[in-house]
């Protein structure tokens, strides 16, 4: 299965939305990150989607299962089991509140533009409960992998291959959403 990584506002990730609701939601999110002692900027609001990629689901799979065993300093995998989400070694470095890899280790949807240390779940434009993290910790924890996992960008087996392609996506995406001051949403 292919999964979307999007840079975009709401009103251009969501079908049929009004930019007048979006503004509105967007403005009560970032009230509620405020109460939180969470300050992030707004972003502008448009109907356009400003860049769209697409990955395989395993090589997400093989990017979470790469920081966890990066964590753990054991050597990953050689294979990607079907249920990979059941690995101890992945299990224990997801649920951990420690990890130095939560945004990459937790299915986090929608990546905001600013710097926060922790996931939070907020209802989306559907009244969805999603799951936020941070562009700037998810950029910080993709780079601080791959300097620990591929120091010189060699992978000794396809799930370090996979994860590498995955890192590497999520890098370009994140920093484009970054510079452009917008959302990273994985659908």
């Amino acid at each position: 299965m292919k999964i979307e990584l999007t840079v975009s506002s709401f009103a251009g990730c969501y079908e049929g939305a009004e930019l007048k609701d979006t503004q509105t939601w967007q403005a009560a999110l970032i009230d509620v990150l405020k109460e939180n002692e969470i300050m992030i900027d707004g972003w502008q609001e448009d109907s356009s989607a400003f860049a769209v990629k697409e990955i395989d689901e395993e090589c997400l799979a093989a990017l979470a299962l790469c920081a966890a065993y990066t964590e753990a300093k054991k050597p990953l995998p050689a294979k990607l089991k079907s249920v990979w989400d059941e690995d101890k070694i992945y299990s224990k470095a997801a649920n951990s509140n420690d990890s130095k890899y939560k945004q990459l280790l937790r299915s986090v949807d929608i990546f905001l533009p600013g710097n926060f240390p922790y996931n939070f779940e907020f209802a989306d434009m559907n009244e969805e409960v999603m799951l936020f993290g941070s562009l700037d910790e998810l950029i910080d924890q993709c780079l601080r992998l791959k300097r620990s996992a591929f120091k010189d960008e060699t992978t000794v087996n396809q799930v370090s291959k996979m994860a590498l392609e995955a890192l590497n996506l999520y890098l370009e995406m994140a920093q484009l959403a970054k510079n452009s001051q917008l959302p990273l949403f994985i659908n």
